[in-house]
Parts: structure tokens; sequence; C-alpha cells
């Protein structure tokens, strides 16, 4: 069985193509941008979500699915990593 770690820069990396593909302008995706004024609508957040949960194999729970939890690749990260590490 291999154990991959993953670490911040993979999952930024993850996040800015994922993204990419979501909005329709090509946009510098800096890890503080609001992802909401850059084009990401809710529709999209889900799929990023579904994305994301896929990709990683985590879970988000109910109450985590706030759009404040996904204003910004940094905020994404944040919670990804926090993830993978219980």
């Amino acid at each position: 069985m291999r154990i991959e770690v993953v670490n911040r820069e993979m999952v930024q990396q993850f996040l800015e193509v994922t993204i990419g593909q979501f909005l329709e302008e090509k946009t510098v995706l800096e890890p503080d941008l609001n992802l909401q004024d850059a084009g990401l609508d809710s529709v999209k957040t889900i799929n990023l979500i579904v994305q994301i949960e896929k990709h990683f194999n985590i879970v988000f729970e109910d109450e985590e699915m706030l759009i404040v939890n996904f204003s910004t690749i940094n905020h994404i990260i944040g919670i990804v990593l926090g993830k993978l590490e219980c």
C-alpha cells in the first residue's frame, strides 16, 4: 500500500487547475483572490467541492458548506490540509 504525502503546494496546484476550468475568463488565481468575485458562483463552487472530495478522498460536513470556507484558495487549502491531517 502506497501512501502519498499531500502538501500545500500540491493542494494549491490542484485548486488552481480545477478552479481555472470553472472560470469563463482567464484569471490569475492569487491565493487570497475572492473566488466569487472572479466568477465562481454557487453552482461552480458545489462542483469544485465535489472535485476536491473525489481527488483527496475527503468529505465536507454540512456545517462546513459555507461560502466563506470556499472564498479563497488559501481558505480551501487550510480546510483540505486540516481534513487530511485527521
